[in-house]
């Protein structure tokens, strides 16, 4: 009689487990279609033909870089800003060969918000099919 008590025991136990592990699951699902939902809202956002300016089509966290290429013997300045506010920059004054810079940041933006590079004045940045100059940016994690 015991051990019958005992198997009952243990059977409810597993499909308690196998019921809380359902409904996590549910929820991981829902998380992760979110996830990609906003993943392709990102996406879409990066595919309209804009003047440079990214859009965010969610509030998160977003990670961003550039990379600039100049030819000997000018400046290269190049800066990113958020909604007109300044992030980094870099920046080469008369190179005596090529020169390369880079920077990156991590950002928290509300839908929204815009996000571009530019140019300082009398600086300039050399670029062509090889794609030494470009901006790039990706969604972290939404909030």
């Amino acid at each position: 009689m015991k051990m019958l008590v005992a198997q009952k025991t243990l059977l409810l136990l597993c499909v308690g487990v196998s019921l809380a592990q359902d409904s996590n699951t549910a929820e991981k699902l829902k998380n992760i279609e979110e996830r990609l939902r906003v993943t392709e809202e990102t996406l879409e956002e990066l595919k309209k033909e804009n003047q440079g300016t990214f859009t965010a089509p969610v509030n998160g966290v977003y990670f961003f870089r550039f990379y600039v290429h100049a030819h000997t013997p000018n400046q290269m300045a190049v800066s990113l800003h958020k909604n007109d506010q300044l992030q980094c920059s870099v920046y080469s004054l008369k190179p005596e060969s090529n020169a390369n810079g880079s920077n990156g940041v991590v950002l928290s933006l509300q839908k929204g918000d815009e996000v571009y590079t530019q140019l300082w004045e009398n600086s300039w940045v050399f670029d062509d099919g090889n794609s030494y100059t470009s901006f790039s940016g990706f969604l972290l994690f939404p909030v």
